[in-house]
């Protein structure tokens, strides 16, 4: 490409810059700080107050939850903003291997609303995103979950603490994991770089999706284990279990 051509374009890229796409049906979106179009996201199944106050899980007739009762999570409450169905699987994947950071940012925003409606935002002394391992950075170039936490961090006006908590590297990618194989996968997947900075507060752990919930368990094992308080999680979506 020769440098005239090369500015033209630039101008041209500057002057009528390309409208993003709905990641789902590819109509083009006319805001870029939407995650999908409102055709859409009106399909997208909501998690509604039928669901575990700690894992977000739809429960059973009884009211209890099965993914709670056979982990037995360290963490104190959590919420979820959509079901993990073929939209918001669609929507999250855009934003995590794509690099939509629009996407993920529009999905941080929705999900600040719905946490300052809960009854604990107020006590949440800090924010924590799942890190990725460096390698997956380097390869990726950013985390989808710090695009989340930061307009969370924005919202609901609370600390998010970056440079913490770290991912090893050689960790297998959890997808085509059984649960027990995600379990075993990060049991001891996660560490923290400064620990005194924790003890005695509250946290917020921010994620795009909770399965099996064996990251998250693994998170706040470790925050736990250092002192950490309260500790709650905040997904995109939340599995089927």
């Amino acid at each position: 490409m020769d440098l005239r051509h090369e500015i033209k374009k630039t101008l041209h890229d500057t002057l009528f810059p390309e409208n993003p796409t709905c990641p789902i049906c590819k109509r083009i979106l006319f805001f870029e700080n939407e995650a999908a179009c409102g055709k859409c996201m009106s399909k997208i199944q909501q998690v509604d107050h039928n669901s575990c106050r700690i894992c977000a899980a739809s429960l059973d007739q009884s009211g209890n939850c099965s993914r709670c009762s056979e982990h037995r999570f360290t963490f104190d409450g959590g919420i979820s903003l959509w079901q993990y169905d073929d939209i918001s699987k669609q929507i999250i994947y855009d934003f995590k291997y794509q690099n939509n950071p629009d996407a993920a940012k529009a999905c941080g925003r929705m999900l600040a609303e719905k946490l300052l409606t809960t009854s604990w935002i107020n006590q949440i002394d800090a924010l924590i995103a799942v890190p990725v391992s460096p390698a997956t950075y380097a390869t990726r170039g950013y985390n989808q979950t710090q695009y989340i936490a930061d307009e969370i961090s924005r919202i609901c006006d609370i600390i998010l603490y970056n440079q913490i908590l770290f991912k090893k590297d050689g960790v297998k990618d959890q997808t085509e994991l059984t649960p027990q194989e995600r379990y075993a996968n990060v049991a001891d997947a996660y560490y923290l770089a400064e620990a005194g900075i924790i003890q005695g507060k509250s946290l917020l752990i921010i994620d795009d999706v909770i399965t099996t919930g064996a990251t998250l368990k693994s998170i706040s094992g470790v925050l736990k284990s250092v002192g950490a308080g309260a500790i709650y999680i905040a997904t995109v979506a939340t599995a089927v279990y």
